[in-house]
């Protein structure tokens, strides 16, 4: 991205997040897969789950990885702070909306905090890592550091405390497509070659989730090009996800290559092994509620001239062995006919749609339409969040191909 005065590179960052709750997420009735012949078009099967040399399942109590090369952002929260509400600006009829820095080095990582001008795959970042908020009033959202001793063994008791507060605004100042949100932005240098993303996070999520749907969209962490082209992940609470008014994960890649939106491929993850398991489900996928689990989520839309995305969980309170070490949930790759709605082919899967490269990446935030108020808000807490080029050494089990 270019250098762009000030005025205009806030509405630039403005519209970073902007209309993402009405597409990857607001996906309808979902869409029916048909494999098209291709090589590497699923890595599905739990029999291709592999670890190269000296990886291993996760293990508990958790440990922090034995190597930190090719580590981008490490955020333990131990010893960070947060400057909020800078560099705010205008939205429509508001000027609530901003940023907040966080700011100070990690103990836990080694790492100082904004990492900015450093980027994930080389080169120089073109804007600071930050969170930004949009927002109709300040009050939308509160942004904390807290301490929690409720975190398993071996995370980090300082977490990142975010609070949904007022209800959902889709119109942010009278502006379509501004949305209310609050995110966690790396810009990566797209003047140099990108490889694979791995963003690993603790999470908790407040207990009652589920009773305020219902929900279509709840942010995990997602890319985008400038067209913009994305993959993502996150959680949906409609019926037409087919597990009724059950909070259920969702993965998906979707874009508006030509001013048209469309969606590429896109899967409701069933909660349990007796529910219907679509292409690229590997194990039974649940959104824990009301206890600390982790999230790994990877992709490379490109190796190639094929695409992979991949999602595992670690849900130390599970009375599932596998779920309490670390399990491989979704592992996808390739071209494969995908239908949207039922009228809107498409057979990019997993690939990418052009060499356009990412120049966003969401690994945490709060963003969603989910129900809340003054009286009833909605508490999402993050720790020992990382953003990596290549696995780490601690990551869970994961198709060899991967890279």
């Amino acid at each position: 991205m270019s250098r762009i005065t000030a005025d205009s590179k806030q509405q630039r960052l403005k519209m970073g997040l902007a209309s993402f709750a009405l597409s990857i997420f607001i996906m309808g009735c979902g869409g029916t897969f048909t494999a098209v012949a291709n090589k590497a078009a699923s890595a599905a099967a739990d029999s291709s789950v592999s670890t190269t040399p000296g990886q291993a399942p996760n293990l508990i109590p958790y440990q922090t990885p034995s190597s930190l090369s090719g580590l981008y952002l490490g955020l333990s929260f131990k010893n960070l702070s947060l400057s909020d509400f800078q560099r705010l600006y205008t939205v429509g009829s508001t000027a609530s909306s901003g940023w907040c820095d966080v700011v100070g080095h990690d103990t836990v990582y080694n790492i100082t905090s904004p990492v900015y001008p450093a980027a994930l795959w080389g080169g120089t970042a073109s804007h600071p890592d930050s969170m930004q908020f949009i927002q109709e009033t300040k009050g939308d959202y509160s942004r904390q550091i807290v301490t929690d001793n409720t975190v398993p063994s071996g995370v980090s008791n300082r977490v990142f405390q975010l609070t949904a507060i007022n209800p959902y605004v889709p119109n942010v100042g009278g502006i379509s497509g501004d949305t209310q949100q609050d995110n966690f932005i790396v810009w990566p240098d797209t003047s140099r070659a990108q490889g694979m993303l791995y963003i690993s996070k603790w999470m908790w999520l407040q207990p009652d989730m589920a009773s305020r749907g219902p929900f279509t969209f709840f942010l995990a962490a997602e890319s985008k090009t400038d067209i913009t082209e994305r993959f993502g992940a996150g959680i949906t609470e409609r019926s037409y996800t087919g597990f009724g008014n059950t909070p259920v994960w969702n993965v998906a890649h979707d874009g508006f290559p030509s001013g048209g939106y469309q969606v590429y491929a896109q899967s409701f993850l069933s909660p349990t092994s007796s529910g219907h398991m679509g292409r690229g489900q590997t194990y039974a996928a649940p959104v824990p509620l009301g206890q600390w689990f982790r999230l790994e989520l990877a992709w490379n839309r490109n190796v190639g001239g094929n695409g992979w995305m991949w999602m595992a969980l670690t849900v130390p309170d599970s009375s599932d062995p596998n779920l309490r070490k670390g399990v491989q949930i979704f592992a996808d790759s390739g071209a494969f006919n995908f239908n949207y709605n039922g009228s809107d082919p498409q057979t990019q899967g997993w690939n990418a749609y052009n060499s356009d490269r990412i120049n966003r990446i969401f690994p945490f935030g709060l963003y969603s339409d989910l129900a809340r108020s003054p009286s009833s808000p909605f508490v999402e807490k993050t720790t020992n969040v990382e953003i990596w080029n290549t696995w780490p050494s601690n990551a869970t089990a994961h198709p060899s191909n991967f890279r």
